[in-house]
């Protein structure tokens, strides 16, 4: 594990470890922030966040069904 995690940056060990509640915060705060610059093309860490709230709202209807 710890050298699986050698060579991520703290957004992507954040990003795997943050809780839904905790996505979907930052990536709100994000959005606005975005939006506020003039929106244009998602910032690629928006890009990531909305990827990985998909992976896991999917993983929970999988489980689910």
């Amino acid at each position: 594990v710890f050298l699986a995690n050698l060579f991520k940056s703290a957004f992507d060990i954040w990003l795997e470890n943050a809780s839904y509640e905790e996505l979907a915060d930052d990536h709100e705060k994000r959005r606005k922030a975005w939006l506020k610059e003039g929106a244009g093309d998602k910032t690629p860490e928006l890009r990531r966040i909305d990827s990985e709230m998909v992976r896991r709202s999917n993983e929970k209807y999988e489980r689910t069904s």
